[in-house]
């Protein structure tokens, strides 16, 4: 949210000392204030996400419950679903995996699915209840991409 504050006063000074013709600082405006309501709109969807698990619980300490140890190895927020990646404490317990996503897609009351994962030992995916734009940096932020695209990032 900085960073799009600091690009508009930019913006508003360079349109002051006449660098820019007046369409093109409404182009750019337009496409700032843009940006930073979706980034917004990101942030709203990411607390509504926390509101659906119970206060300070982890989707980690929700499998614990259901009597698989496990913990956090990290989150990707999608468009449409949001991922979290977790380790299991003991690697037999992965049979046990169905029962507990069932069990959470109760208490959730969404559709709830297990998936593989390349960061940690398995990931539950939860639909998000709106599709929703998702800023880029907050893709490059997580551990998956940056694994996968390493290549790419040392270019940016």
């Amino acid at each position: 949210m900085q960073n799009l504050e600091r690009c508009i006063i930019d913006l508003n000074r360079r349109y002051d000392k006449g660098s820019l013709w007046p369409s093109e600082y409404l182009n750019a405006l337009d496409r700032l204030k843009a940006m930073q309501a979706a980034e917004h709109e990101h942030e709203l969807e990411m607390a509504k996400i926390a509101a659906m698990i119970p206060p300070k619980k982890t989707m980690a300490d929700t499998i614990n419950e259901c009597g698989i140890p496990c913990t956090p190895a990290g989150c990707i927020v999608g468009p449409a679903t949001v991922q979290y990646h977790l380790n299991l404490a003991n690697l037999k317990d992965y049979s046990k995996l169905t029962r507990a996503t069932n069990a959470l897609g109760a208490r959730l009351r969404t559709n709830v699915i297990l998936s593989r994962s390349e960061s940690a030992d398995f990931a539950v995916t939860v639909p998000r209840a709106e599709r929703a734009t998702v800023p880029f940096k907050g893709v490059v932020e997580t551990v998956a991409y940056s694994i996968r695209y390493a290549a790419l990032l040392a270019l940016l």
